[in-house]
């Protein structure tokens, strides 16, 4: 049974190898060999992710059995991460955080929520309701596509 709560300090490694799991697989062919040099080398790095992931307001993860099988993070203005454990995309789990993270960020008063969607993740954002903003940026040698949804929000 999928079960999403809160992000704990102890999910710091867990969380680490689902990032590097996907970004090898799905994230890596879109970025400079610079790009991910630092995006791997800042997965090493537990106790510096273990600080920026405690300065995330919003931060949830996903588990099937106890295990972390995704996880979404961010402000209640942007979606910085979220990944979903490869071998179970398309089985709902992306877009459960989605939902709780969007439902967060309308509790918290917001009604536009923006994103930097690596190139493989556009048509997921797209099916759950984004729109690409602008054309394909470049940032930290990663390839991204910026994009955003307008909310529903109470009253």
């Amino acid at each position: 049974m999928l079960l999403i709560r809160r992000y704990r300090g102890q999910d710091v490694g867990a969380v680490a190898r689902l990032i590097g799991e996907n970004f090898q697989k799905f994230i890596r062919r879109d970025s400079t060999k610079e790009g991910a040099k630092g995006f791997m080398d800042a997965l090493a790095d537990l106790a510096d992710l273990r600080r920026r992931f405690s300065r995330s307001p919003i931060f949830f993860v996903a588990t099937l059995d106890r295990e972390i099988v995704g996880m979404v993070r961010g402000t209640p203005l942007v979606l910085t991460n979220l990944f979903v454990k490869p071998a179970l995309h398309r089985q709902g789990i992306g877009r459960a955080l989605l939902h709780r993270f969007e439902q967060e960020c309308i509790r918290r008063g917001t009604d536009v929520i923006r994103l930097h969607a690596s190139l493989y993740a556009v048509p997921f954002y797209e099916r759950c309701g984004y729109r690409k903003t602008t054309g394909v940026r470049t940032r930290m040698g990663l390839r991204t596509q910026p994009m955003k949804r307008r909310l529903r929000t109470r009253g």
